[in-house]
């Protein structure tokens, strides 16, 4: 029963830190020990396994948050340029994370999944959000539509940084695109 509610903790952990510029995985790094999940013969494979499955809902939420926008943009790809550039640079942004990921993958689970290093990632990604949300970039871009195919691409390079155990994914996308001019009004979805 004890490793149901941890489980139930570390959900509630997830849910809280994961739309948040903040890494929700750190988090759960961080938390490990405090409320395992199994024995310690297997804590260590499932820890794993949840860190993957606890984040398909957040996932799943986006999509239905933003259904509309992201199915005008599928649906006008033969027609529209705007929609072309969007999911060309979605794609594109995506690469460079894979690629570092497949290259460092052992040696990011081996050295950095621990709390010591995932501390000090949270610590300086906050310090990177708050000295980037008091800067005054200039705003080039205020949708992901217009974002040139090479910006895309630079943003693709800082989010790469997330493979870094505590560094948000999100964080380190907002910190690429105030860097490369892009505006910080959020794009409603439409419902």
């Amino acid at each position: 029963m004890q490793y149901l509610i941890n489980a139930a903790i570390k959900g509630i952990i997830e849910g809280f830190t994961e739309f948040l510029p903040i890494s929700s995985t750190g988090h759960l790094v961080l938390v490990r020990e405090m409320f395992p999940l199994a024995a310690p013969a297997r804590a260590v494979a499932l820890n794993n396994l949840f860190d993957i499955v606890v984040q398909f809902p957040a996932v799943l939420a986006i999509f239905i948050l933003y259904r509309r926008r992201l199915w005008d943009s599928v649906s006008s790809l033969p027609q529209r340029q705007e929609s072309q550039r969007f999911w060309f640079g979605i794609c594109l942004a995506f690469l460079p994370l894979a690629a570092i990921g497949i290259v460092l993958k052992d040696k990011i689970e081996k050295h950095l999944m621990h709390p010591v290093p995932v501390a000090i990632a949270l610590i300086v990604g906050g310090l990177l959000l708050l000295l980037i949300e008091r800067s005054r970039a200039q705003h080039r871009f205020e949708k992901a539509e217009h974002v040139p195919v090479a910006i895309a691409a630079l943003i693709g390079f800082f989010q790469a940084l997330a493979l870094m155990p505590g560094t948000s994914r999100s964080g380190a996308t907002i910190v690429g695109g105030r860097l490369s001019g892009l505006s910080r009004n959020p794009v409603r979805a439409t419902p």
